[in-house]
């Protein structure tokens, strides 16, 4: 029983020995901690505190303050600036009232002989300036005449003309009294591969597929009726002199191309008329093959055709807005 005493009195010592220890240690940690962070608290959380008024535009960082100017100071010197401003600035002479009076007379005078020769000249003048507009600008030709280098193969042909030229083409421009604007002429172009053209009989079995009927000028052409009634929405022509077909020879002729054209001012729906024209160079292309190109002899690609959509989009809203 002694035993057992002693062994547990020794045992609370040690106990009491360690918690001593351990409130030492826990003390000393936060006596430390303490002071770090009193020593973080008399730090300024930027080291230049007037920076926040004049933040830095330099992009490596703030400039170094060199010193600073009282506001007596600065204005001192913003008063020195400006005085020296006002001693170099330019004077004006701006003449008295009276001398502009004494130098009306001698305005006057010179302005009598400008007026004298005023009425000799005037005629002239206006002759003069009238002339540069008289020159012509060949829109006074029929449009076949301004088509005649887009539609040719070779640069002597002169052949493409003569489907525009078509008797209804003539009929409608000279019954509205206007003419047809060159700019709504489209013209493509169906190249045969080099040394192998065409073949003649294929040709007219894709323009007989596309509903294209032999008419007027010895050409092809297509019509608002598939029977080949109505009026012409577009036409074909020989890419070789002179441009035309004969149908007694047509199974056994060739030819290097052929010129697809539409008027969008000699048709009453543009789009459906550019449409058919696109369905029926397909039909010619699917018997004969061949390289389609633009009025430029540049291939048409997707953006070509999107480019042609887009005039005759234009050229509908451009006659909408003039009908009214």
């Amino acid at each position: 029983m002694e035993f057992g005493t002693h062994v547990i009195l020794i045992a609370l010592g040690v106990l009491i020995i360690v918690a001593i220890l351990f409130d030492g240690v826990r003390r000393v940690r936060s006596s430390r901690h303490d002071r770090i962070r009193m020593s973080r608290r008399k730090q300024p959380i930027f080291d230049d505190a007037d920076s926040d008024d004049f933040p830095s535009e330099l992009p490596n960082g703030g400039a170094r303050v060199i010193g600073r100017r009282e506001d007596e100071d600065v204005e001192e010197v913003h008063a020195a600036i400006l005085q020296a401003a006002e001693k170099k600035k330019p004077k004006l002479n701006i003449p008295s009232r009276e001398a502009l009076n004494s130098q009306q007379p001698a305005v006057e005078q010179s302005e009598e002989p400008e007026q004298q020769l005023e009425p000799e000249q005037e005629n002239e003048a206006v002759e003069s300036v009238a002339e540069p507009q008289q020159n012509s600008l060949g829109l006074d030709e029929p449009v076949p005449v301004l088509m005649n280098t887009i539609d040719q193969l070779e640069p002597e042909s002169e052949q493409p003309e003569t489907p525009v030229t078509s008797p209804q083409s003539r009929d409608t421009a000279g019954s509205d009294g206007k003419m047809a604007d060159p700019g709504a002429v489209i013209v493509m172009h169906l190249r045969a591969p080099q040394d192998k053209p065409f073949c003649g009989e294929r040709l007219l079995d894709g323009l007989m597929a596309a509903n294209m009927r032999f008419g007027s000028m010895k050409i092809f052409h297509r019509h608002t009726e598939s029977d080949g009634s109505g009026p012409v929405m577009f036409s074909m022509a020989n890419s070789v002199e002179p441009g035309t077909f004969d149908l007694n020879t047509m199974g056994t002729i060739t030819t290097p191309g052929v010129s697809f054209f539409i008027a969008l001012d000699q048709v009453s729906n543009p789009s459906e008329a550019f449409g058919l024209m696109l369905e029926s160079i397909g039909e010619v292309m699917k018997r004969v093959g061949g390289e389609l190109k633009d009025d430029t002899r540049s291939a048409v690609t997707k953006q070509t055709v999107d480019h042609y959509w887009q005039r005759v989009r234009e050229f509908e809203r451009r006659a909408l807005s003039e009908s009214y």
